[in-house]
This record gives C-alpha cells, sequence and structure tokens, in this order.
C-alpha cells in the first residue's frame, strides 16, 4: 500500500509540474517541444512500476506458478468433500422419502459414500426402523433400498 501512495504522489506531481511548465512558457514556438518533453516525462512517471518489472518479472511469475498447484489441490480436496457429504445428506433424504411412501419410517438413515475416479460411490447403508417396525418391515426396507441403491443395507432397531 505504501508504494502505491508513493506511485500516486508521484504521478500527481508529475502532473501538477508539466501544468506548471504550459503557465510559464513565454513562446508558441517553444510550446510544443516543451509540451511533447512534459508528456514523455508524464508518461515515463505512469509506467515506473512496468519499468521495475523488466529484469525480474520471469522470477516473480516463476513463484507464482509454485505456489498455485497446493491452492489448486487444497480447493479440490475440499470441493470434493463438500460434493460427498451433500451427496451422502440427498442419498439419505432419499431413502427416507422412499420407505416413508412405503409405509416404513424409519428414525436414522446413514448412507457412506466415496468417491472414486470422479464418480461418487454408495457403499453402505444403515438404517435403524423404529421399535414398532415388524419383521416384514424390516424385510421390504432391505428389498427396497438394495433395488434402488444397489447396496444391501443393515437394518436395525432403535433401542
Amino acid at each position: 500500500m505504501d508504494e502505491f501512495r508513493i506511485y500516486a504522489t508521484g504521478v500527481i506531481f508529475s502532473v501538477l509540474a508539466a501544468g506548471a511548465v504550459f503557465l510559464l512558457l513565454p513562446a508558441k514556438r517553444v510550446a510544443k517541444p516543451a509540451r511533447i518533453a512534459a508528456a514523455v516525462a508524464v508518461l515515463l512517471v505512469l509506467t515506473a512500476p512496468l519499468l521495475k518489472l523488466s529484469g525480474d518479472y520471469r522470477d516473480i511469475i516463476a513463484e507464482a506458478d509454485t505456489d498455485l498447484p497446493s491452492h489448486y489441490e487444497d480447493l479440490a480436496e475440499t470441493q470434493r468433500k463438500q460434493r460427498t457429504e451433500l451427496a451422502r445428506e440427498r442419498f439419505s433424504q432419499s431413502v427416507r422419502d422412499i420407505l416413508e411412501r412405503n409405509g416404513i419410517s424409519p428414525s436414522d438413515v446413514n448412507i457412506y459414500v466415496t468417491e472414486k475416479d470422479g464418480e461418487l460411490i454408495i457403499y453402505d447403508v444403515a438404517l435403524t426402523l423404529r421399535p414398532d417396525a415388524t419383521a416384514a418391515e424390516r424385510s421390504k426396507a432391505t428389498r427396497i433400498v438394495t433395488e434402488v441403491f444397489g447396496v444391501e443395507p443393515s437394518v436395525g432397531i432403535e433401542r
């Protein structure tokens, strides 16, 4: 921030100096070359930050490139975790909705999801049914989840 303030101050003073030179010029004959000189001076002040980069811009770019891969890996890992968690929540709600439409009210649904080669894979389903669930409901819940998700769930009864 300090460098920017110094740069802005330099630009302002160079423009003021150029304006003062224009006001103090006595003859029109001298005015045109003086204006050109003042314009070049103002342009040099404006482009000074770019001229400072001339030698070490490659180092700056190389340094930035080395920091990016780890940053992208962190972002990708965070995104993968968020996608997996969201899928787990949605699958759990889907199981709950499907079972409730079939007259079964689970007290808890846990879906275990992993990601392999960019695809989400359900590798386990754990259902907890209410204590009043019958053996037929337990069997029906197992059959429905297996048919819909391709994974045989472990079914327990709430205590």
